[in-house]
């Protein structure tokens, strides 16, 4: 909750086709996190910027599930796969 507002800062202004987040290294995933990555996806498919999620742990996947959201946002086993 603390680093969200940088970090939504920071990803609005990348300047990619693509933007990949490499999830493998996070340990927790809260509503407030799950609510950035939505927030970033909206903003990502409004500048017609392609968004995937990579190397979700299974805390990830399990709150994504929880919170429906494993549809909408577009998941890859490995950073590579998300790339291609």
């Amino acid at each position: 909750m603390e680093t969200v507002g940088m970090f939504l800062k920071e990803l609005r202004t990348v300047q990619a086709e693509k933007l990949v987040l490499d999830m493998g290294g996070l340990s927790f995933v809260d509503s407030s996190g799950v609510g950035a990555l939505v927030q970033i996806f909206v903003h990502c498919r409004g500048k017609s910027q392609k968004f995937a999620l990579a190397a979700m742990t299974p805390q990830s996947v399990a709150v994504m599930q929880v919170a429906g959201l494993n549809k909408l946002l577009p998941q890859f086993p490995t950073v590579e796969e998300a790339c291609q």
